[in-house]
C-alpha cells in the first residue's frame, strides 16, 4: 500500500491539532473557535435531532439540481 494512501488522514487529523493548540493557547476567543469535541457533538446533535440534517439534504439537492442544469446547458455547447 502506498504511503500516499494515509495523506488524506494525515492532513485532517493535523487539522484537528491545529485546532486543539489554538484552543489551548486561546489564540482565538472559545466562543468564535469551540474545541473540536464541542463542534463534533453539537453537529452530532443537530444531524440527529435538529434542523441540521434537514438543511445538509437541502443543500445536496440544491447542488445536484445545480450540477444537472449546469450540464444540461454545457454538453450541447
Amino acid at each position: 500500500m502506498k504511503r500516499t494512501t494515509f495523506l488524506p488522514l494525515v492532513g485532517v487529523a493535523g487539522l484537528i491539532v491545529i485546532w486543539y493548540l489554538a484552543v489551548w493557547a486561546q489564540i482565538v476567543d472559545p466562543v468564535l473557535l469551540p474545541p473540536p469535541e464541542a463542534a463534533f457533538s453539537a453537529m452530532v446533535k443537530g444531524m440527529a435531532g435538529g434542523k441540521l440534517g434537514y438543511d445538509f439534504w437541502r443543500t445536496v439537492e440544491r447542488t445536484a439540481y445545480a450540477i444537472a442544469v449546469a450540464a444540461v446547458i454545457a454538453i450541447p455547447i
